[in-house]
């Protein structure tokens, strides 16, 4: 699977001021109005005589400027990493790291990505491999130790790194300035997979796929405060940019869990569509991005929605415009658009299929597309 990181820098102009010059003040060699010579009259036209208006100035076009938004993608096969032009998914650089590079995590510096290199099938990795995002070099790496298959990224606000390490049943604390290991916690679950953590940076959370659950861990202490069943096939997780909320996706059981982070307990299960992987939550907390292998949605009957879809890396989005009837059918644009197949179930289950190089394809698993509901 291709995973995508993106990360926005902002520039801010600087304004200037003159804090020596007083307001009203005239500053040596200046003349002041008293001192400007009279401007000569304008000549009257005269009665009856139209008036010639100038042309308008032609308004200048800036130059368009690049975007310093940049996509980091992950080439599982490929064993390397690629940085994309934000602004028109232009390849920037593409650098090798070790086998079978997994997640990437754009540290707190703002300067630098983290790249967990989980290995292969007979060969488990053991490094983490941090990129400079400017030159694409590799400028660092650290090791976990033999058999421990990183995989998990989360950047601390602190400048800190944690790292699920599937091999070691572990939750890895690290240094990236000094590329040291500065806390090993223990999980006791296997396949330890993916981590967040809470913006004070007191709790991390960890999925455990074989145990389908979270693993709730207090970072201070460097240990396990409590484990959560979810469902089977935890694996996708994230919390709310007000620490309230966990949201976990459990790819076996076709769930979505929501876990209050003040009780710890499961909150609210959704049921989803087949496979779902990854969860993500919008910076302002409105919405949950989820990531379907079937890439599939659900919309309510009767409703009309919006699908919009990314068939590949640096298109426009394709806008779905339809409404779901209780027969199961679309009226709208309807079963074909363009490339695009879409399927509708009584259930209020879509489908949708891409077809692409004469390959038809379901989901995203092949040519990394995602779709999700957006608002009319």
């Amino acid at each position: 699977m291709l995973y995508l990181v993106l990360t926005t820098l902002l520039a801010m102009p600087q304004a200037s001021g003159s804090p020596e010059v007083t307001s009203g003040a005239t500053a040596p060699g200046e003349t002041t109005a008293a001192d400007q010579p009279t401007p000569s009259p304008r000549a009257t036209p005269r009665p009856g005589t139209p008036t010639q208006t100038p042309p308008p100035r032609p308004t200048p076009t800036p130059n368009p400027k690049g975007s310093s938004d940049r996509l980091v993608v992950v080439n599982k096969s490929d064993n390397s990493v690629s940085i994309l032009d934000g602004s028109n998914g232009k390849l920037k650089w593409t650098a090798p790291v070790e086998k079978g590079p997994h997640e990437a995590e754009v540290l707190t510096d703002g300067r630098t990505v983290a790249v967990s290199d989980y290995g292969r099938a007979n060969e488990p990795g053991r490094l983490v491999s941090l990129v400079d995002l400017e030159t694409g070099k590799v400028v660092s790496r650290i090791d976990l130790g033999e058999g421990a298959r990183p995989h998990g990224l989360e950047a601390l606000r602190d400048g800190r790194l944690l790292i699920t390490a599937e091999g070691k049943k572990e939750l890895v604390v690290v240094d990236p300035r000094t590329a040291k290991i500065t806390a090993r916690i223990p999980t006791n679950r296997d396949v330890s997979h993916m981590v967040t953590a809470s913006r004070d940076m007191r709790r991390a959370y960890v999925t455990s796929l074989s145990a389908g659950g979270v693993s709730i861990i207090d970072l201070t202490a460097g240990k396990v405060l409590q484990f959560i069943e979810t469902g089977k096939g935890a694996e996708g997780v994230d919390i709310t940019p007000d620490g309230r909320e966990v949201w976990v996706t459990n790819r076996g059981a076709n769930t979505i869990s929501v876990i209050d982070t003040k009780t710890l307990k499961v909150a609210a299960t959704i049921k989803a569509a087949a496979f779902p992987i990854r969860v993500r939550l919008t910076p302002d907390g409105k919405r949950a991005v989820i990531e379907f292998v079937t890439a599939s949605v659900t919309v309510p009957h009767g409703e009309r929605a919006r699908l919009r879809m990314f068939t590949s890396l640096g298109s426009a989005p394709s806008n779905l415009d339809f409404v779901l009837t209780p027969q199961g059918t679309i009226s709208g644009k309807d079963v074909l658009v363009g490339t695009h197949s879409i399927r509708a179930y009584t259930d209020g289950l879509i489908e949708f299929n891409v077809n692409r190089d004469n390959a038809q394809t379901t989901g995203y698993a092949l040519i990394c597309i995602s779709g999700y509901l957006v608002d009319e």
